[in-house]
């Protein structure tokens, strides 16, 4: 799947919340990562890195490096019920209004070619990796080295999927983290940086106030045209 129809996906998904924290977050985390694998050896733009932050569970932002092919350099903040999809190439952006009854950002890391999340792993989100792979449902695969770097490593594995989560000897953060189907790699992230504890900054999700809004509708037109 693409990143430009991936990060719509993405979008689209993020709208269908339940609900967030009532109090604000006094921290929130900062991940940059890079996808590879065989769903995007073939699309150039999905393997240019992205930065991800998230505080609680309504606020989340997500920056993508430009592509000048597509004339695009996507932005996405999303501070519950409100979220905002814009082009930093025109300084043009569409906004959207949760209904709810409840509200929820969610990021799942790996999806299926439908736009959906992969189904098993579903509640395994960027910035929520420990948290998926703790509780006792992950088994330890001992250490292994990747590129040089030890990590601790974790899988867990339901049907003919596994994923594996390679977690750095030294800060226990998030390596890398890998999709496998019947033994066969699919696809891996690899966190570039993985802060866990900055201040919360409100003024991250919310839009560049320079930025020409258009109202928005998450089901007709999640793709600005």
């Amino acid at each position: 799947m693409s990143i430009f129809v991936r990060c719509v996906f993405f979008f689209v998904f993020v709208l269908t919340s339940v609900r967030a924290d009532p109090d604000q977050p006094q921290t929130m985390k900062k991940m940059i990562t890079r996808l590879s694998g065989e769903t995007v050896k073939n699309d150039a733009a999905a393997a240019r890195p992205r930065t991800l932050y998230r505080a609680g569970k309504k606020y989340l932002r997500l920056e993508e490096e430009a592509d000048p092919n597509l004339g695009w350099h996507r932005l996405i903040v999303m501070n519950e019920p409100e979220s905002w999809l814009i082009n930093l190439e025109d300084q043009t952006g569409r906004h959207y209004l949760d209904n709810g009854p409840e509200f929820y950002t969610k990021a799942p890391i790996f999806w299926r070619a439908d736009g959906k999340p992969e189904s098993d792993f579903e509640g395994l989100e960027i910035g929520e990796e420990k948290e998926f792979f703790g509780s006792g449902r992950a088994r330890s695969l001992g250490t292994r080295t990747v590129e040089g770097n030890k990590c601790k490593t974790l899988s867990i594995v339901k049907g003919h999927s596994e994923v594996i989560l390679y977690l750095d000897e030294k800060t226990e953060k998030p390596y890398q983290i890998d999709l496998l189907k019947d033994g066969r790699l699919v696809e891996s992230m690899r966190y570039l940086a993985y802060e866990a504890e900055l201040p919360f900054d409100g003024s991250l999700f919310e839009p560049p106030k320079s930025v020409m809004m258009m109202p928005g509708n998450a089901e007709l037109d999640a793709v600005p045209k």
